[in-house]
């Protein structure tokens, strides 16, 4: 692994341990590791492996694409919750704009914009009217 990586996954380790407000010995206690070795993968002198990697993400329910390559969004969702959420949205911005969509369009909206969801992507009512106005005169 290249130093640039090493030390852009330490950055965003740090910002996970900044939002928590542990230090960097807490980071090591809480994931069963010295706090040396987890300052040094912080500061991009370490490459970090994929059981830490692993342990890391679990323990603070990070999306391991994230840590290691920066894509997508932080924070791990629970999938089913978020597609039911997605769903019952989309249901409720077509019953207020007065659309009546099929099984088929409502299904094939709600997973286009969990996709989007899942990839980082915060969806407003907007979205959701923008996609659907889409759908019904498409």
């Amino acid at each position: 692994m290249d130093s640039n990586k090493k030390l852009r996954i330490g950055e965003r380790l740090a910002s996970v341990r900044a939002s928590k407000r542990l230090s960097q010995k807490d980071m090591g206690e809480r994931l069963r590791i010295s706090w040396r070795t987890y300052q040094n993968y912080e500061v991009g002198n370490r490459e970090v492996s994929v059981d830490f990697v692993m342990e890391f993400c679990n323990a603070f329910s990070i999306r391991p694409e994230w840590l290691v390559n920066g894509s997508g969004g932080k924070d791990r969702v629970n999938e089913v919750e978020a597609f039911r959420e997605t769903l019952l949205s989309v249901e409720r911005v077509a019953t207020e704009m007065g659309k009546s969509l099929k099984t088929e369009d409502i299904a094939d909206l709600s997973a286009r914009l969990f996709r989007k969801r899942i990839d980082g992507f915060e969806l407003s009512d907007q979205d959701f009217r923008d996609y659907i106005e889409l759908k019904a005169n498409g």
